[in-house]
């Protein structure tokens, strides 16, 4: 299966991967309000399930931050898993 390996500066965070049919994401956040210059979260879809390998990880301003496409057989599990959204509510708009 593909997945992402996750490095940042040179120590491996997580290898992440939902398999297939499925998707796994990064999502790197710049963040000017507190200490650290930005979060980094990776997650993904796993049968109506979002794992999630890295929630809220802090990066500081120089810190080099590495993903790499792979192929492997396994990936790390997620630490954690909550479900998804499979239907969306319907709301009735007054006119």
């Amino acid at each position: 299966m593909k997945a992402v390996e996750v490095m940042v500066n040179g120590q491996r965070l997580c290898l992440a991967g939902s398999g297939p049919g499925e998707f796994t994401f990064a999502n790197l956040t710049l963040d000017e309000r507190g200490d650290s210059a930005a979060s980094l979260m990776v997650a993904g879809s796993r049968a109506k399930m979002v794992p999630s390998w890295i929630d809220d990880y802090r990066i500081n301003q120089g810190d080099e931050i590495l993903l790499r496409i792979v192929d492997v057989e396994d990936t790390d599990p997620p630490v954690s898993s909550s479900p998804a959204w499979t239907e969306f509510p319907r709301i009735k708009l007054d006119e």
